[in-house]
């Protein structure tokens, strides 16, 4: 039920990221030093360990809206649905 309701949330989120990330001064430069450095097997990995928490501040949160009112297993749900 929760993959059904976020539907495509993974792509939500890395627009949020590249977003995040062309707000941040500091960012370009990093960039600009990843490319030497970064592998084809942990680019992501890369992006979240080094280029994220320099641009967390300009990040807008995915928000999650559980109406169901109980036990929050909806919210737990969605919760491992996203990356």
């Amino acid at each position: 039920m929760a993959e059904m309701t976020l539907m495509d949330t993974e792509a939500l989120i890395q627009s949020r990221i590249n977003t995040a990330i062309e707000k941040c001064p500091a960012a370009t430069a990093v960039q600009l030093a990843s490319v030497c450095f970064q592998d084809k097997d942990g680019t992501w990995k890369w992006y979240i360990e080094r280029l994220f928490p320099l641009c967390v501040e300009f990040y807008e949160p995915v928000t999650i809206m559980d109406c169901c009112c109980g036990s929050g297993v909806m919210f737990l749900a969605a919760a491992s649905c996203l990356p």
